[in-house]
């Protein structure tokens, strides 16, 4: 009986150490709580971008020749049609007239080759009728075989002459064809001798100057460089491969740039362009954003700091990351002494239900199901909640199922202990 009484004391004292052991001491832990609650869960993608006008034009030369004008500078606002620079007229205005002056000479000689053919024409009619004549008369042998061949001979030479009329002026038509080519041509070289705007906008480059030679034999060189409308501008950014999948068109946009740090600017996603850009391993593909600019703050080739909202819930049930993040651990506790003593039997079973809660939360967490750790009061153990995320966020993750209820304290973080 004696034996019996020891044994039983050593389980309870055993019992009674692994309580002990589990249960954390608040007066040396102390857990950091937030509380679950109601609220926006919102997922943005950050990246980089810059600033660029939605409208740049390249003005170049199409022409080669003396800069003799240039009316604009760089910051000037210039509308469609606008006159920014002027060639020296002299040399277009000559090479018009010198092409005018061939198209007439070959209008003459056209002219006085249809009258030639237009006689020719007539006169081989003549000699084709009179060889006729002379033919039936010497068939009944009224006209001699002198007179035949004569007849033949001049009706050969009749249409030797219209053939060649004909070639002539079949030539001469392509010359006149060709003519007024080359003068549309220096025309066109003229009007191009006067450099205008294609766009309404702003001047941001100049790179002619009064007196300079533009050679435009080989390449288009370039005289200014516009910008179309500042109200509206464009964010080219690039998204990681990783993230792309949720970007799609009408996704809002914020951002900033270094010259207003303490401002955000709205644009939203114009489109995804599918041409990727490797830098290594790298994978980034350009993602294009309409944003506003109605005070005009926003200049081309700024940097931008960008945060595209790929997904957002309102007025859902969330908790801090951190909550999900907490790993809880029992031998963070203080374990003290153990000592040996008798217990009533309440106290045995409220012990040996300790060590079954034990059980259940090492199997709950165990089983890899997310979850949160909730604190019902002071100096109370926190409990294991299993839970049903749905968004993850910036700061905060939606919960969609599971027993966790608005209000309740969630750990996500501990000191002490």
């Amino acid at each position: 009986m004696r034996r019996a009484v020891i044994l039983i004391l050593i389980v309870l004292a055993a019992v009674t150490g692994l309580w002990l052991w589990l249960t954390p001491s608040s007066s040396d832990l102390e857990y950091v709580t937030a509380h679950a609650d109601q609220g926006p869960v919102r997922r943005a993608v950050d990246t980089t971008g810059r600033v660029v006008a939605l409208e740049t034009v390249i003005v170049g030369a199409q022409v080669s020749g003396l800069i003799e004008q240039v009316h604009v500078e760089v910051d000037d606002r210039v509308s469609a049609g606008q006159i920014l620079a002027q060639f020296e007229a002299a040399p277009f205005e000559l090479a018009v007239d010198l092409a005018r002056a061939a198209l007439e000479r070959i209008e003459a000689q056209l002219a006085q080759t249809r009258a030639q053919l237009t006689a020719a024409r007539a006169e081989l009619e003549r000699s084709q009728r009179e060889f006729n004549r002379i033919e039936a008369l010497a068939g009944r042998g009224v006209a001699s075989a002198s007179a035949l061949d004569a007849a033949r001979s001049d009706l050969i030479a009749r249409q030797s002459e219209r053939a060649r009329l004909d070639a002539q002026s079949a030539g001469l038509a392509a010359e006149l064809r060709q003519a007024r080519a080359q003068l549309e041509q220096a025309q066109l070289n003229l009007q191009r001798a006067t450099i205008t705007a294609p766009i309404s906008g702003v001047v941001v480059r100049r790179d002619v100057s009064p007196g300079q030679t533009v050679a435009s034999s080989f390449q288009t060189p370039t005289l200014f460089t516009l910008t179309g409308d500042l109200e509206r501008m464009r964010v080219e950014a690039s998204v990681d491969e990783a993230d792309i999948g949720a970007i799609t068109p009408g996704l809002r946009v914020r951002f900033r740039v270094p010259a207003h740090r303490e401002r955000w600017f709205e644009g939203e996603v114009r489109n995804v362009v599918a041409a990727p850009q490797e830098d290594g391993f790298l994978i980034t593909y350009p993602v294009l954003i309409t944003v506003a600019n109605p005070d005009g703050v926003l200049l081309p080739g700024m940097t931008a700091q960008v945060e595209i909202l790929a997904d957002e819930r309102d007025r859902v049930l969330r908790v801090p990351n951190a909550a999900l993040l907490y790993t809880h651990d029992q031998s963070a506790a203080p374990r003290g002494g153990v000592s040996v003593s008798v217990v009533s039997r309440e106290e045995a079973e409220r012990l040996q239900s300790g060590q079954g809660r034990s059980r259940r939360v090492a199997a709950l967490v165990d089983s890899g199901a997310p979850l949160v750790w909730v604190l019902s009061g002071p100096g109370q153990a926190p409990e294991p909640v299993e839970v049903e995320v749905g968004l993850r966020g910036q700061e905060h993750t939606e919960i969609i199922g599971g027993a966790l209820n608005a209000g309740d304290r969630v750990v996500v973080g501990r000191r002490g202990g």
